[in-house]
């Protein structure tokens, strides 16, 4: 997300099978291609994974860049190093999981991601959980 010129943020949220939350997390990046961004927020995941991550039966990674998610399924899906600038070895650690399914979802469906990603633009933060508290504050900061 492109905004206040160069202070860009990148978040996620972790939800386990049934979709309740886990935690969240968001950086400040500093970048004006919005693919790019796209791109660190999937390699932001290595960053935040825990070891009992790895135990689950699959990852489910969603995004609201199409272009992005079809470069990272084919580069995931081919023997190849590298898709267009994209390089293989960098998404190295979702091999540990024994299923990885990425999907494009629009950015409406995935509001809290969206709003941490617009609360990263000023603060670090790895959240384990979410009181309504902090809700209100992101969705006031953003």
């Amino acid at each position: 997300m492109l905004r206040l010129r160069s202070r860009i943020g990148v978040g996620g949220v972790i939800r386990d099978f049934k979709g309740r939350f886990l935690f969240a997390f968001g950086f400040k990046c500093l970048h004006w291609d919005s693919s790019e961004l796209e791109v660190q927020a999937v390699l932001s995941l290595r960053m935040v994974l825990q070891e009992w991550m790895y135990e689950c039966k699959g990852l489910i990674i969603k995004g609201d860049n199409l272009n992005v998610i079809k470069y990272i399924q084919s580069m995931l899906k081919k023997d190849v190093a590298t898709v267009d600038s994209l390089n293989k070895d960098d998404f190295f650690f979702l091999e540990d999981f024994n299923q990885v399914i990425i999907q494009f979802v629009y950015r409406d469906c995935n509001k809290l991601a969206d709003y941490c990603a617009n609360y990263a633009r000023f603060f670090y933060f790895i959240w384990d959980s979410i009181g309504s508290n902090k809700i209100l504050l992101i969705s006031y900061l953003c």
